[in-house]
Order: C-alpha cells, then structure tokens, then sequence
C-alpha cells in the first residue's frame, strides 16, 4: 500500500482474544518481550544493532470481544523491506520456538507492574481502570485480576498462548512513501 509517510513501515496483526482473557494478559508479557522498550528483542535487533530501523512497538489493542497482536517496525528510507520482514519473522519464529528468557519475562513484569502503579497514582487513573474493570469485566477490580495473571504466568504459559495464537493466521501489510516529503 501506498501512503503519504515519510518512511516505509511494516506491520503484522494477529486476531487474538478479548480485553478479559487471561491469554491476553500472557500475550500482553510476550509483546513486551518482543517489542516494547530499548531491551526488547526485535528493538534491539533493528535500531541497536543493524541500524535499520527508527522505530519498532510490539502491542496488543485490547478489545471487548477479539483483540489485535501487532508488530509495527518503521523503517530507514534506505533499508531493504525483504530483508527487515524477514530478520522479523525470524525472531518471532525464534522466539516461538524457545520462549521468552526467565530475565526477559521478569524484566517485562516489572515494567508491565509499574505502569499500572503509576496510572493508578492519580484519581483520574484509578477512576479510568475501575471503569473499565466494570464496563468490559463486569468486576471494578479487574485490573488486580489482570495483574494476577501477567505475575503468576510461568514461561511455559507465555510461549504455550503465544504459539497458539502467533504461529499463523497473521496479516502483513506493508506501507510504503507516495509523493515528496522536503520541506517547502
């Protein structure tokens, strides 16, 4: 596809279980592991290491029903798209043969624990997540539920979810620039 970006962009989405899943929950640690901060695997591949990239996020948009699994990787205007999904699907392919590292699932954990910390800091951020916990589980304590699960998921869970819903029945698109984009 054709757009109006200024760099070509490469993304990957998965069908994946609703907002109150606990396979959702050990989809969110697997995200993480995969691409979310500095540490993550394919961020470190890609930007750190192989320069071909400027920005890579791995998440999971939760819905009331089906959730969506993607992997987003923004690419340098020089690199090769081939190439760029193809180190991708080799390190989703590794990683869904070997799991995430212990470190890397108790790195994520911490990280995952801290953002619901902060967020719940303020009355605006505890409101939003007992509303939410209400409206999508029935339950305003939801997010301890959800907490749970992400804490108590072993690596064998993780990697047993992600292989379940991450092996196949993926879309790919692939956006690349249209037009000129130099400032005037």
């Amino acid at each position: 596809m054709y757009d109006n970006v200024p760099q070509p962009q490469l993304r990957w989405l998965w069908a994946v279980p609703g907002r109150t899943e606990q396979e959702t929950a050990e989809l969110t640690l697997s995200s993480a592991v995969l691409g979310s901060g500095k540490n993550s695997r394919l961020y470190k591949k890609l930007i750190h290491d192989l320069k071909l990239a400027t920005d890579v996020s791995v998440g999971v948009q939760k819905f009331e029903l089906s959730s969506i699994f993607n992997i987003t990787v923004t690419l340098k205007p020089d690199a090769d798209l081939n190439h760029v999904k193809q180190i991708v699907e080799s390190t989703l392919a590794a990683y869904l043969d070997k799991g995430p590292e212990k470190k890397e699932l108790d790195r994520v954990k911490a990280i995952l624990d801290g953002s619901a910390i902060r967020s719940m800091e303020s009355v605006s951020g505890k409101g939003r997540m007992l509303a939410q916990g209400q409206l999508y589980a029935n339950d305003p304590n939801f997010i301890n539920k959800s907490l749970h699960w992400m804490n108590s998921a072993s690596q064998k869970d993780v990697i047993k979810t992600a292989r379940k819903w991450l092996s196949t029945g993926y879309y790919h698109l692939s956006i690349l620039p249209h037009g000129s984009h130099k400032a005037g």
